[in-house]
């Protein structure tokens, strides 16, 4: 599925990048700029188009380092909750294994029983604080996203690239607006 993303994604850059080549005119009139830190895929001599991770952009910033680890830091007291739960939970998986032959059944089943009430238990709480810690972690990208969106913009716009991608997800970060307009 991804590749299958990724392949229509490039054919619609290529068809976008020929489409705003075709509307310049003359290639030669529109020499390609050095990238400096952007990795260029030329897909025609007058338009560029440059990859970023912008998980990478994003947690290399000040302040994405340092929101990062502070969320990090909050969340430290449930991950330590919950790991100590999963130790519980594994005392008791031990504990059936080792002597669940000398139990009866009632006690057997007691146990059983205990240890699927604390796994669900877990499990509810475990999804719950990703969703927690994926929720945060979103808001603190998109406000850093907020502040490098129009840099990104600038830099794509001096440097003569017509199109941004996320080299990771495939999304596109930053566009020519002049050539994205006309296709």
């Amino acid at each position: 599925m991804k590749s299958k993303f990724t392949r229509i994604l490039l054919a619609m850059a290529f068809v976008v990048s020929v489409g705003a080549l075709a509307q310049t005119g003359s290639a030669a009139a529109n020499p390609a700029a050095a990238p400096a830190s952007a990795a260029p895929a030329a897909t025609g001599p007058g338009t560029k188009i440059g990859t970023i991770s912008m998980e990478q952009a994003i947690f290399a910033t000040n302040e994405g380092r340092r929101d990062f680890e502070a969320l990090s830091k909050k969340l430290e007291p449930k991950q330590n909750e919950l790991k100590g739960q999963n130790e519980e939970i594994e005392s008791l998986k031990k504990q059936l294994n080792t002597q669940g032959d000398k139990l009866n059944e009632d006690a057997r089943a007691n146990l059983v029983k205990q240890i699927e009430t604390k796994q669900k238990s877990l499990d509810r709480q475990l999804q719950d604080a990703r969703e927690d810690a994926q929720n945060q972690q979103n808001e603190i990208a998109q406000r850093i996203l907020q502040k490098l969106g129009p840099v990104l913009i600038k830099y794509a716009t001096d440097n003569g690239f017509g199109m941004i991608v996320d080299g990771v997800v495939g999304r596109v970060c930053g566009c020519d607006q002049a050539s994205s307009g006309r296709v």
